[in-house]
């Protein structure tokens, strides 16, 4: 029975959906929330507290600091507890109870303070549930807000470079896997193959003397089953890389992640933050000068004003770039400015308000301004931080794909010139020193030339470059008659291909097998081959009308997935379609 598609449902990756999860991260009641919430609550105190209770200054940072040693003994301790022994999906609303229960210490602590100090005459419960408790946990919200963030951003950051110093040794490993190929194939030409070719060709001086070619005839033999089998066996083997933690680790470093010389200035105005702090500072305020319903009245007034206000400069600056420090500068001094605006407007409605309400407002406004333009630009920042990481990843990506097709290819054509070519010639030269019991000049003359020629090959490494439309038409004759095979490179594939004799090599391969297997496996009578290039990727896509076979596995298979960065065989309705994509190094 086919799956039923899943009904959308856009609030499941809504922002305040994503808030609310992040709220119950081990991080939002970490010591960490608290110590950044420690200035707010000083802030709050000398601004607020003191001009409702009267008191020095220095009276007031005492009451704070007590109130913030409050915060900082509970805070860690219950979110230990809720991770300890709630089930993670009650995380969220817990932390937000743990949120309530801490400013309730804090404000106890403080009140009580006050008291004893002779600064107020009573607990003013009222004061201490909207002011100390409700106002307060929603500072602590927005804090456990930026540091989870601030923490995902840190794990991702983990995974990417650990993704990225896993990458670096695998290519580490894989250029090692080169050299020590050509270093054990070169130890073997000179302490083996060389050698005995030199003792052959010693051989063939005393046959063509006249001398009795039966012992080089064994010696020939013996070579090819003690030495060049052995040596074609070893490369016809899958490559096995020494696991990652075997690989020393690099020592190479990311770029020094430098802050932006620009940004866009929109970005850095948050209406929404800002209405929602500003209306708590102003709700607390209006609560102990008149009556909560004051309060309610004025405090969300003042807050959709600060965010019609910002909003609309948001809008209007649209994506304009700004120097940086000239970008916070504006933000600082716009945020004062609405705040300020914002304020005034209120008290001119008739919100009671303390005294010095407009300059504590300019204050406030610029703080905030502070705070959102510090939080773009680490956003900002630390962005770039995972782009520059992840442009690293998929460099040492397409390195390694690189390399995993030259070893291949390099495996593939000193194979062929050891099992071909030279056994090939080996086996040639024994057949004619059987056919002729006297041989002549002529016929060792012969036979030094394929052995030379195969020599050559293997000292080479390499064969003349493939031409990939070449191949197709060779494979098309081949098929004639049996199966219709068409082809179209496209002349960015084409102009890769010349530049890059190992895709080239790599991509015809993969056609020359997805071809055979349309062929003779699924009985295809067309097949129609197009090679495209996409970046810096080659796309093979070979499309037949055969019976698909699927679940087999094979050589073919290996092959495909040593040379391909990715591959699929999907069975269709009337055929069979393979896509493979290829790296171009």
């Amino acid at each position: 029975m086919p799956m039923q598609p899943e009904v959308s449902r856009p609030w499941r990756s809504s922002g305040v959906q994503k808030a609310w999860r992040r709220l119950g991260e081990p991080s939002s009641t970490s010591a960490l929330v608290a110590w950044i919430y420690a200035p707010f609550g000083f802030l709050v105190a000398l601004t607020l507290d003191r001009v409702i209770f009267g008191g020095s200054p220095w009276a007031w940072l005492g009451i704070a600091g007590l109130g913030q040693l409050a915060v900082l003994g509970t805070m860690p301790l219950l979110g230990l507890l809720l991770h300890r022994f709630l089930p993670s999906r009650a995380w969220s609303l817990a932390t937000l109870i743990t949120f309530l229960l801490v400013m309730i210490a804090r404000g106890f602590v403080m009140e009580v303070t006050a008291v004893f100090m002779g600064l107020s005459s009573t607990v003013d419960w009222t004061h201490l549930w909207v002011s100390d408790v409700i106002t307060q946990a929603g500072f602590l919200l927005v804090i456990a807000y930026r540091v989870s963030v601030r923490k995902e951003h840190a794990n991702r950051m983990r995974m990417l470079e650990g993704e990225r110093r896993e990458l670096a040794r695998l290519d580490l490993g894989l250029s090692q896997k080169i050299i020590e190929l050509d270093e054990r194939l070169a130890i073997q030409m000179g302490l083996t193959v060389e050698p005995r070719l030199r003792d052959i060709d010693s051989e063939l001086n005393s046959v063509a003397a006249g001398g009795d070619p039966e012992h080089l005839i064994m010696s020939l033999q013996n070579f090819v089953d003690d030495d060049i089998r052995p040596m074609s066996r070893y490369l016809s083997e899958p490559v096995k890389l020494p696991p990652i933690s075997a690989i020393p680790a690099t020592k190479d470093e990311v770029e020094h992640i430098s802050l932006p010389s620009t940004i866009v200035f929109s970005r850095m105005i948050w209406p929404i933050p800002a209405a929602v702090i500003v209306g708590l500072f102003t709700f607390g305020q209006v609560e102990w000068l008149a009556t909560v319903l004051a309060a309610l009245i004025y405090a969300p007034l003042l807050g959709v004003i600060i965010w019609l206000i910002l909003e609309a400069v948001r809008r209007l600056s649209g994506e304009r770039q700004v120097r940086l420090w000239w970008g916070v500068l504006l933000t600082i001094v716009l945020n004062a400015a609405v705040v300020a605006i914002g304020a005034g407007i209120v008290i001119a409605l008739g919100s009671p308000t303390p005294q010095s309400a407009l300059v504590r407002s300019l204050m406030g406004g610029a703080l905030m301004g502070v705070l959102s333009a510090a939080a773009t630009v680490t956003d900002v920042h630390e962005n770039r931080g995972e782009e520059i990481l992840r442009r690293h990843i998929e460099a040492l990506s397409a390195a390694i794909n690189v390399s995993k097709q030259r070893l291949w290819v390099v495996r593939r054509r000193l194979g062929y010139a050891l099992h071909g070519s030279l056994q090939a010639a080996l086996h040639v030269a024994a057949m004619r020193l059987s056919d002729h019991r006297i041989p002549n000049e002529e016929v060792v003359r012969s036979i030094r030339a394929d052995i030379g020629a195969a020599v050559s090959k293997i000292k080479s490494g390499a064969n003349e470059p493939c031409d990939v439309i070449q191949g197709c038409q060779d494979l098309a004759s081949i098929w004639e008659g049996t199966c219709v095979v068409t082809w179209e490179v496209t002349p960015e594939a084409t102009e890769a291909l010349s530049a890059s004799p190992t895709a080239s090599e790599c991509a015809i391969e993969v056609v020359v097998e997805a071809v055979q297997n349309s062929i003779r496996h699924g009985k295809a009578t067309e097949v129609c081959v197009s090679i495209s290039l996409t970046r810096d990727r080659l796309t093979v896509n070979v499309l037949d009308n055969g019976t698909s076979k699927t679940g087999v596995t094979g050589l073919g298979s290996r092959m495909m997935d040593e040379l391909c960065v990715q591959w699929a065989r999907v069975p269709l309705g009337s055929g069979t379609q393979l896509s493979a994509e290829l790296m171009v190094g």
